[in-house]
């Protein structure tokens, strides 16, 4: 059996996508996928960060997202991923020229706007407001904040943390962070940040990915309200991540607390594959 697959970029995050209106698989063969088509192979020259299908919905939503790790785990939501899936939406006919879009994605449901190249999606408030952590690494105290922008999230501040920015070894250290016992037993995405005039710069260690990525919607939404909350800087909040690709982050405040968080960038697609599946997986 031959299926297409697209590969995305939200804002320098790279996603692999299958339109599964067309296939039906079920979870657990995109358990199987996922390790497939996020790895380096014969398929393609790099990582992706997750697979995503593109089903359809039966309520008042214009579609469903599932979202899988490259380890093949799930439940998790990613807000470049939520922006790249209204994209791949729109080129898929799905939305009929809407330019306001509802969808479920990880058990929520979620607002998107398109405006031209670029995405905006609505966010729910954190279930987790960032709160200063302190947590031990190769004996030095690393100072951070916590949060659940929809997944865990550990901001720090390289420059507090006697950390250079442009040149340590992110992969260790943010593993080393990630499997920390203070954050079991899910473990936590940890972001590494530095502040240069209006920009906040960002560089991220994705659990499930286990490595640096080009982006993280959700934690530059950490990073963002972290800012705001700790450091007084004002929404809306300019983040540039490993890719360059600017996101920028602003809230819809309600009463006095957050009604919504925005996550606005640029989503696109870099190229399609055709992929021939065994029956090993089509039989799961």
């Amino acid at each position: 059996m031959k299926i297409k697959a697209t590969y995305m970029s939200g804002a320098g995050n790279l996603f692999s996508v299958i339109d599964n209106r067309k296939y039906d698989f079920s979870i657990k063969q995109g358990e199987i996928l996922a390790k497939i088509l996020c790895s380096k192979n014969d398929l393609n020259d790099f990582q992706t960060e997750g697979l995503m299908f593109l089903e359809k919905h039966n309520e008042n939503l214009d579609f469903e997202c599932k979202f899988f790790n490259p380890d093949g785990s799930t439940g998790m939501m990613c807000g470049n991923g939520g922006r790249a899936i209204t994209r791949f939406a729109e080129l898929s006919g799905m939305l009929y020229n809407k330019s306001s879009i509802k969808f479920l994605m990880s058990g929520s449901i979620y607002h998107s706007e398109i405006l031209g190249s670029e995405i905006k999606l609505f966010m729910p408030p954190p279930s987790i407001l960032p709160y200063r952590q302190e947590i031990t690494i190769n004996n030095q105290i690393i100072t951070g904040y916590f949060s659940n922008t929809g997944t865990f999230h550990f901001v720090l501040n390289t420059e507090e943390n006697y950390i250079d920015f442009n040149n340590f070894n992110i992969n260790e250290i943010g593993s080393k962070i990630r499997l920390h016992n203070s954050f079991e037993p899910n473990g936590t995405n940890v972001n590494f940040t530095k502040l240069e005039g209006n920009s906040i710069y960002l560089r991220t260690f994705e659990k499930g990915v286990e490595a640096e990525t080009g982006a993280c919607g959700t934690g530059a939404v950490a990073t963002a309200l972290t800012y705001n909350m700790f450091y007084n800087i004002e929404f809306p909040i300019s983040i540039i991540p490993t890719s360059k690709e600017n996101l920028t982050i602003d809230i819809v405040k309600e009463n006095d607390g957050i009604k919504n968080i925005i996550l606005q960038g640029p989503a696109k697609v870099l190229y399609e594959i055709e992929l021939n599946l065994t029956d090993k997986i089509l039989l799961v």
